[in-house]
């Protein structure tokens, strides 16, 4: 993942970057040499195309947690679609920071010493604690200690991720039915302002209620009103970002008036929409 100057922090062997790029053009695949140890990336928008050694094509659509451990000198490739935004936040840790212990078993060497990867839907509290790396106000050394408590806390918590999504078993996952529940979280993307009932999505998209609903659990980890929450916010924080609206305006474009606004952003990222705008 390309890291600007500005957004990199080096914390003593915690390696902290978050950004937001826009590739103009399609410069194809790009060749990375893979960091040794665990690496966690938080992608919030955009997506991510991937080759690593032992591995089929990989792809990553936001939202999006993905966990790479690897212990060898190994190179990867990867490609960016043009024209579209991606938002991401990465924490790296030498391997060095684990015992063989300490590693959890859906991240284990493959066979041929080759790196390991996990994907996973985000959490709200990991989605919280990028949004806090990302607007830290800090400065001096109090900064570095809370950029690097932050740096371990996503880290932990996106290793807890895993390790409670490998302990929930779950239905047997139709194809169909997960293109459905994808199919959802796009016409949620498009009809954020007004969004349909979940009764009225699952006619759309062709599923039953339930499995509509245990779908959006599974994929993003959030129930159906819980993803749209999330999701008004996210595009508020993206509208206020800009700085284009006012916080009335905004509201109104993710269906909330702005009292309501006020409140749920303060509770999901801890500052207001007005301080947001300053």
């Amino acid at each position: 993942m390309p890291v600007s100057p500005q957004t990199f922090s080096r914390l003593s062997d915690v390696n902290l970057a978050h950004g937001t790029l826009l590739p103009a053009a399609d410069a194809g695949w790009e060749t990375e040499r893979l960091h040794q140890g665990l690496k966690v990336i938080l992608l919030q928008s955009g997506e991510i195309h991937c080759k690593l050694p032992a591995h089929r094509q990989l792809s990553f659509d936001a939202p999006c947690l993905c966990l790479i451990w690897n212990q060898a000198q190994h190179e990867g490739m990867q490609r960016f679609m043009p024209g579209t935004e991606i938002r991401h936040t990465q924490v790296t840790l030498p391997p060095e920071t684990f015992s063989g212990r300490d590693i959890p078993d859906q991240l284990r060497q493959q066979p041929g010493n080759g790196p390991s990867v996990q994907s996973l839907p985000p959490s709200p509290g990991i989605l919280s604690l990028a949004t806090r790396l990302r607007h830290c106000d800090l400065t001096g050394p109090e900064r570095r200690l809370f950029l690097c408590s932050k740096a371990l806390e996503f880290a932990a918590s996106a290793l807890c991720i895993l390790q409670e999504r490998a302990e929930i078993p779950g239905p047997p996952r139709r194809p169909r039915d997960d293109a459905a529940v994808q199919r959802a979280a796009e016409l949620l993307e498009q009809e954020i302002a007004a969004p349909p009932s979940l009764a009225e999505m699952a006619l759309r998209v062709g599923i039953n209620r339930r499995k509509l609903s245990a779908g959006f659990q599974r994929m993003f980890g959030q129930s159906f009103g819980e993803y749209i929450a999330a999701l008004r916010l996210d595009r508020a924080y993206q509208m206020l970002e800009a700085g284009n609206l006012q916080v009335a305006e905004v509201a109104y474009n993710v269906g909330y008036t702005p009292a309501h606004l006020s409140v749920a952003f303060r509770k999901r990222f801890g500052i207001s929409p007005s301080e947001m705008r300053r």
